[in-house]
């Protein structure tokens, strides 16, 4: 909420919706916004008609839906499946122009129920999350590019074929080798042990590795592929969360809050940019503990 409020205060008088958030009946976080008076309710009970477009609910489900309205009437519910309104298996199909204003909010919350999944095209290997994250990027951009927040949770799970597998690890390796720096840093997360294994040559089945291991490499392997999607757009990328939690018999899961910041000159340093957001990866890296509380990743 820290963020949501920062963003508030931070444009009073914004036109862009506040929060887009895909809800489920509980609704949890927009129940604290307003807790946190960040969405307006009138004396019934109703969203206020100032803030009928703050926030917006993204939900498939009929009977969500159903108690979403019975809760916070007059909220702005687009009663559809996100992954289609976004059209996030392809490249070329985008939402419509009256969605694409509801989407570029400044903060977009995708708890999705999903492991981060690949597939390979015309031998290119496409990660469909990172095709919804430039989407995002570019309906933030038009008509000017604007500030704002992604806040993606994931099962942090990695059921990839030996084809991405390969590809991840090469693609890792690269700054690994070429950047001391963020292999130091990524030694805290990663393990140096398992960073000599990435090195090693070796294929390495990621989906026989354990569950913290398939989640610190995503804590580490997820941002850095968005960091290098933002290089060469203008955008600087700053990692402000970057948890995992989940223990058994919970499912793995990794939490990540990535703002994006337009910055025109980094178009002309776009290696400059890409290692100051690999290194910002770990600037907030933590676990969640079964107790709730915090220690290291």
């Amino acid at each position: 909420m820290a963020e949501a409020r920062s963003y508030a205060d931070r444009y009073p008088d914004d036109t862009h919706p506040l929060f887009l958030t895909l809800p489920g009946p509980a609704a949890h976080d927009v129940q604290l916004l307003i807790e946190e008076g960040l969405l307006e309710l009138t004396e019934t009970g109703a969203v206020s008609s100032t803030h009928q477009f703050r926030v917006v609910c993204v939900e498939q489900d009929g009977q969500a839906v159903t108690e979403l309205n019975r809760r916070f009437p007059g909220m702005k519910i687009i009663e559809a499946s996100f992954e289609n309104l976004i059209s996030w298996q392809t490249q070329f199909n985008w939402p419509s122009r009256s969605d694409r204003r509801l989407f570029c909010a400044r903060i977009v919350n995708l708890d999705l129920n999903r492991s981060f999944v690949a597939r390979r095209t015309h031998d290119i290997m496409v990660f469909p999350i990172l095709e919804v994250v430039r989407k995002l990027l570019e309906i933030h951009t038009n008509p000017e590019p604007i500030r704002w927040t992604l806040c993606l949770t994931l099962h942090a799970e990695t059921p990839w074929s030996s084809h991405v597998a390969e590809s991840a690890r090469t693609f890792m390796c690269e700054n690994l080798d070429r950047d001391t720096q963020f292999r130091l840093l990524a030694s805290s997360v990663l393990t140096n042990p398992f960073i000599e294994r990435l090195f090693s040559g070796s294929s390495i089945d990621f989906m026989s590795l354990d569950r913290v291991e398939q989640q610190r490499f995503l804590m580490v392997f997820l941002p850095k592929k968005i960091a290098q999607l933002v290089q060469n757009r203008g955008w600087r990328l700053v990692t402000k969360q970057n948890l995992r939690y989940g223990t058994p018999p919970h499912a793995p899961m990794a939490t990540w809050m990535l703002e994006f910041i337009p910055q025109e000159s980094l178009i002309s340093t776009p290696d400059t940019a890409y290692r100051q957001a690999l290194h910002g990866i770990f600037q907030n890296s933590t676990r969640i503990t079964a107790a709730g509380g915090r220690a290291e990743a």
